[in-house]
């Protein structure tokens, strides 16, 4: 069966279901002037839609907060339907909200890191989140989740947002088939795209900026987060953000056709973390460059098998000028192969430890190896130690 309430002024527009919502044709709503809610549920079944956009306002108060709910909670008979979301255009969300009755949402993202991760010498930090996990503490705007099966998009993805969190999570994989955008303005907001036991996919571009002091990002799939098409995070002004691509028991993967390469930027003072873990591979098939200035940036890389640049032209870049305090840590419990050119490039006196360590196998770089600071620490390359956290080598990945 299905319900369908509507109202005028600041009323709520709410589409619930006992089975399934099949709403296939192209839906714009435009809310800025009433603040209303919109929430599509269904309560035992699955959601397919086409096209959607929502335009919501500033907020008010509880009821009239301009959120935007998709929510397929799915059912627990064996052999029902599992409860899917599937969008086959484009979705567009674009929040003004600065006003949020909605929990944090931290409230609504789990915690799947029980493999994440060791630092250097098999320091056992299995506790330790990432900061971008625990900090996310934004009031959540728009929630897209699936309950018990997936959540894909065919089309673009687009959010553009103010003050208020994203979640886009699914219990099965999570996947944008073309471009995902991400966008924060001029206030503090954050994005949590997560899938609870497969993997994060994006097709297409991977693009996610914020001009705010605070906003987080967390991308966690739990068998794998694969960016497929380049993509670029862009913290344009950023103090206190953090950034996590993380999966427990699978690969977080850079890819992309020709010319394509996957940027993080720092460009002024930031204090937060940079955060790339994977239970299994970090694999960097295409350019990948970290830029920071005047910032105190602990970047990391783990992996519970092997950090591997795949390609001669893979290159991996860490840069920073004039830093205040940022540290660089590589470790793999096996092996870090390099085919592209390797460069850690740190300027200023104040900078940490620069480290890369296989503690299980080798280190194998097959093209140059470019590390360059100026402050008085040493830099640290280490292979096979194999006690602790190692895991057995193998065959040596090489080109």
């Amino acid at each position: 069966g299905s319900a369908v309430t509507g109202a005028s002024g600041t009323g709520a527009l709410h589409v619930q279901a006992l089975g399934k919502i099949s709403a296939t044709g192209d839906i714009s709503m435009n809310a800025t002037g009433q603040n209303t809610n919109v929430a599509f549920i269904s309560e035992k079944s699955k959601i397919e839609l086409g096209k959607l956009e929502y335009q919501g306002g500033i907020g008010a108060a509880a009821g009239n907060d301009a959120n935007l709910t998709v929510w397929a909670q799915g059912d627990t008979t064996t052999g029902a339907c599992g409860g899917y979301i599937y969008a086959t255009g484009d979705v567009k969300v674009t929040s003004q909200q600065t006003t949020n009755s909605f929990q944090a949402l931290s409230n609504y993202v789990p915690d799947y890191s029980t493999n994440l991760r060791y630092d250097l010498y098999c320091n056992n930090q299995l506790t330790t989140k990432a900061a971008a996990f625990t900090g996310l503490d934004t009031k959540l705007q728009t929630r897209i989740q699936s309950d018990k099966d997936y959540v894909r998009v065919g089309g673009d993805f687009k959010y553009e947002g103010v003050k208020g969190a994203l979640l886009v999570q699914g219990a099965r994989a999570v996947t944008f088939d073309q471009k995902a955008e991400i966008k924060f303005t001029g206030d503090e907001g954050d994005a949590a795209i997560q899938s609870r036991h497969s993997t994060v996919t994006v097709g297409q571009d991977f693009n996610y900026e914020s001009n705010h002091t605070k906003n987080d990002l967390f991308v966690d799939g739990f068998g794998g987060v694969y960016f497929n098409g380049g993509g670029k995070i862009d913290m344009a002004a950023a103090t206190t953000s953090n950034v996590a691509l993380q999966s427990n028991a699978g690969d977080v993967s850079f890819s992309g056709g020709t010319g394509k390469k996957f940027d993080v930027k720092f460009t002024t003072g930031n204090t937060g973390d940079l955060d790339i873990m994977a239970g299994r591979d970090v694999l960097f098939n295409i350019p990948f460059t970290s830029t920071e200035s005047n910032s105190k940036i602990p970047s990391r890389v783990y992996a519970g098998r092997d950090i591997y640049s795949t390609a001669s032209n893979a290159h991996v870049s860490f840069l920073s000028t004039t830093d205040i305090g940022s540290t660089l840590t590589w470790v793999a419990r096996r092996n870090i192969t390099m085919n592209g050119i390797l460069t850690a490039s740190y300027t200023g006196t104040q900078t940490g430890i620069m480290a890369f360590q296989a503690a299980g196998g080798n280190i194998t770089t097959n093209n140059k190896v470019r590390i360059s600071t100026e402050n008085k620490n040493y830099v640290l390359f280490s292979a096979e130690q194999t006690s602790g956290c190692g895991v057995a080598n193998g065959t040596d990945r090489k080109s």
